[in-house]
């Protein structure tokens, strides 16, 4: 999420009920709850920041095969914001620990092994003026210290591993980084699923969020999640992260999942006809 920045601690398909723009799209997937998406053995969360996957990808980790091996890595763990300090560097260390307390604590309800990469997030990297949602990723010095790291970890992970990043929806860099760099190493889309990044995502129509989309790759197509049963557990999941809390960031995100449907979704973007 926005100013968010080693090793710790499948679905079925239903009649379509599609809205908006996916009222076009005829091969856009509907999937309901409690039936466990995919079979690959390895589900790797990719998370820009402590948070990102709580607020996102509730309905992708839910979905994951029981036996499945679940990681959750934050690339941008070191941070100096939180809503208590604002933008200030001197509270950095503060902030970080709070921070990955707030991680560790994702990881455990999920059951997710977790590493927290050592990397400064936009915070820190003299970013002013809303200059993080400018830059072309590539652009930033970080940008190799990222892939250099992600190269280590995915080599090291099943070769079947399914592989799950920020869409890129708002253009922050940090969120860019991450997809960039996770696409160029993985370098193949059927282990990529892009989660639309929230709250992000409400402010953007759904002709917005599509050409995101297809600017990634045309293949792309939008596959909804029902969430009718994890709607707890995603307000729990949120509220673990007290230290990024707006008043009005749970709202957002509820809303967001209605205007998809009425009935509530998360959506990801995946190669046509995966499953």
């Amino acid at each position: 999420m926005r100013r968010h920045s080693g090793m710790d601690a499948g679905i079925q398909r239903p009649r379509m009920a599609v809205f908006g723009l996916l009222q076009a799209m005829s091969d856009t997937k509907v999937l309901p709850p409690s039936s466990k998406r995919m079979t690959n053995s390895t589900h790797c969360f990719v998370s820009p920041h402590a948070d990102d996957i709580a607020y996102s990808a509730i309905g992708s980790l839910s979905n994951t095969p029981e036996a499945a091996k679940k990681w959750l890595v934050t690339v941008f763990s070191v941070s100096c914001w939180s809503f208590e300090h604002a933008l200030n560097p001197d509270a950095a260390v503060e902030v970080t620990a709070k921070r990955k307390q707030e991680d560790g604590g994702f990881a455990t309800l999920f059951d997710c092994e977790y590493i927290a990469l050592p990397l400064v997030d936009s915070s820190l990297r003299a970013y002013h003026g809303g200059g993080e949602y400018q830059v072309n990723p590539h652009d930033d010095p970080i940008y190799w210290q990222v892939k250099i790291l992600l190269s280590d970890l995915i080599m090291q992970l099943p070769n079947d591993t399914v592989f799950y990043l920020p869409l890129g929806i708002g253009h922050h860099v940090d969120h860019l980084i991450v997809r960039e760099a996770v696409k160029e190493i993985v370098n193949d889309l059927n282990r990529l699923v892009f989660y639309e990044d929230l709250p992000y995502a409400d402010q953007f129509s759904d002709a917005q969020i599509e050409a995101v989309a297809i600017s990634i790759d045309p293949r792309l197509s939008p596959m909804l999640i029902a969430m009718q049963e994890y709607w707890d557990t995603k307000a729990q999941a949120i509220q673990l992260y007290p230290s990024q809390l707006e008043a009005n960031t749970y709202s957002r995100i509820h809303h967001y999942a209605r205007r998809i449907g009425k009935e509530g979704y998360e959506r990801v973007w995946v190669v046509k006809n995966k499953v």
